[in-house]
């Protein structure tokens, strides 16, 4: 297999999961950062299918992998946004209290 339709493949896969992702996160610059994120990974997607055509390097490469940078540096600059906003600290609080019940359960099984 062309390692070009490979590495397509998987950006489109990979995509694919970032879109859903998108869609069930709590916050509005989480779900921003993992649609820029899949927009990114469509974008190089686009650009390795492109380049297994074999059709020669051009503007429309280079801007397919502008683009996806772009997107890219957007999905982590809202990322920091969406920490910065207290996006996490719903996931963390489940995280903590999963912990404690944990911690509870091992020491009463302990004594």
């Amino acid at each position: 297999m062309n390692h070009d339709l490979l590495r397509a493949a998987v950006a489109l896969l990979l995509a694919g999961l970032l879109a859903w992702q998108a869609r069930a996160a709590a916050g509005p610059n989480r779900r921003r950062a993992f649609g820029a994120a899949a927009g990114g990974l469509l974008a190089f997607g686009g650009y390795s299918a492109y380049a297994a055509t074999g059709a020669p390097p051009g503007a429309v490469q280079w801007l397919l992998l502008g683009a996806g940078a772009l997107l890219l540096l957007a999905a982590a600059y809202l990322l920091v946004l969406a920490l910065i906003a207290g996006e996490f600290r719903r996931g963390r609080a489940a995280f903590d209290a999963e912990m404690r019940a944990w911690r509870d359960r091992r020491e009463r099984h302990e004594e």
